[in-house]
């Protein structure tokens, strides 16, 4: 078998995300969705894959030349646009007289590409579209007897000609004759060959599928969603061994004050925070990336945080251990005043934050910093004070005080801050709501 992935769309519904990365090598998990897909195809026992390229086409070659596949990847890059057609036809002197797959790059499946293509070697015709029931994709009608009977316009989908339709899943199978159908330069979709064929009487086989996991990842949406589904139940795996993970509920929670999102995901009676950082929108360290590697480093250090048990830092999402719902300010007011209780609350915290101090300090790399490698004059200016000014004497107290007023006074603290400097690591938000108490422990 040999199979061709096509990979040269714009992604035009994913910006501002594709600005900097194709579409293709969006993660799941840390793993590009493309090379998920080259490995099913070569699972399924493919022997050569052809990739069809257009937007950042240096990044895709890029990449499969990092990798180390078992069988020829064949990238070829289209300068203009050719269409799902004009691209499999740009591919002629790649197939030989064998029937070869073709699969859309932005789903993700479980279906199984080698019984699909078993399926099309067992019957005569020459093309076979995996097709299933999804409502807001539902375009192609079928036969009784199984076969493709037409692709319905945007004009046809809003009367009655769509009931019964089906969808297809971007998966096909081809006998090199559809070649005969699609012109040998321009543009071309593979649509209207099928069309032509059809018109001329050679029939198209429909193989309808039920029962499997598919999603696209064409919008952000659909990308977040997918990214979710294979994600979420192994990271309950990995928490949470013998809990089953029939469903997932997920529930929206008090956030930090930054732009992320956070959520408690529940499966039976075991549970998991997950935090949403966005989808990558840039090149270069985020803030997603120093959240996961020091926040594994300061665990590693015996610090007591979350544990991450999972995460991808193109998708912005991390999946980590919950530590419940009652921070140290809760838990100083539950104590009503009393001074000797609220000492008890401080001292321990106060403990880990000496301990985080020197041992997170211990084999730390600068580079996994997020805005700026140390605690310097420039951050406590920008970052403390005119956080300061802007959050709370103009926005809370509504004080006509704007930055340069108070400037002489802020550059003197910043530097009497900085005379008596030790190098330690530095948790810059050390707060009593971002402390939690869990089982009588302070995180």
């Amino acid at each position: 078998m040999r199979a061709m992935i096509l990979a040269a769309g714009f992604g035009t519904r994913l910006l501002p995300y594709t600005n900097s990365t194709p579409k293709p090598l969006f993660t799941i998990a840390g793993r590009p969705v493309l090379d998920t897909t080259i490995g099913k195809l070569v699972d399924a026992g493919c022997r050569q894959i052809a990739v069809n390229t257009h937007h950042l086409h240096d990044k895709i070659v890029s990449f499969v030349a990092s990798q180390n596949y078992p069988i020829p990847v064949t990238i070829r890059h289209e300068p203009e646009i050719l269409g799902t057609g004009g691209g499999i036809k740009n591919m002629a002197d790649v197939w030989t007289d064998q029937p070869f797959m073709v699969i859309n790059s932005d789903i993700v499946t479980d279906i199984d590409l080698k019984q699909v293509y078993q399926y099309h070697l067992a019957h005569q015709y020459p093309a076979t579209l995996v097709l299933h029931d999804v409502e807001r994709f539902n375009t192609v009608t079928v036969s009784r007897d199984g076969f493709v009977r037409a692709f319905l316009s945007p004009a046809e989908l809003s009367g009655n000609a769509a009931a019964g339709a089906l969808a297809f899943t971007g998966i096909q199978v081809l006998d090199p004759v559809i070649l005969r159908y699609i012109p040998d330069t321009g543009f071309y979709s593979s649509i209207d060959a099928f069309r032509k064929m059809i018109t001329e009487g050679k029939k198209i086989r429909a193989l309808t599928v039920q029962g499997h996991y598919w999603q696209d990842i064409g919008t952000p949406d659909s990308y977040r969603l997918a990214v979710f589904d294979q994600m979420a139940p192994e990271a309950f795996r990995r928490a949470h061994p013998a809990c089953r993970v029939d469903a997932i509920e997920r529930k929206t929670i008090a956030g930090d004050g930054s732009d992320r999102r956070w959520y408690r995901l529940t499966a039976g009676k075991s549970s998991l925070v997950m935090a949403d950082h966005g989808v990558r929108q840039a090149e270069g360290t985020q803030e997603v990336d120093a959240f996961v590697v020091i926040g594994r480093h300061l665990k590693s250090a015996g610090i007591r945080v979350p544990e991450i048990f999972m995460h991808d830092t193109f998708a912005g999402l991390v999946f980590m251990e919950d530590l419940g719902d009652q921070s140290l300010q809760g838990a100083v007011r539950d104590a009503n005043g009393s001074e000797s209780n609220i000492l008890r609350l401080y001292q321990p915290v106060i403990r880990q934050l000496v301990e985080m101090s020197i041992g997170g300090a211990t084999g730390f790399n600068t580079s996994w910093t997020w805005q700026t490698a140390a605690y310097d004059h420039e951050l406590i200016l920008e970052k403390e004070c005119r956080y300061f000014v802007e959050a709370f004497l103009q926005t809370y107290l509504g004080l006509p005080v704007d930055f340069e007023t108070l400037a002489e006074e802020f550059d003197r603290l910043a530097g009497l801050a900085l005379r008596d400097a030790l190098q330690g690591f530095m948790h810059r938000d050390m707060q009593s709501r971002n402390i939690m108490v869990k089982d009588g422990a302070f995180y």
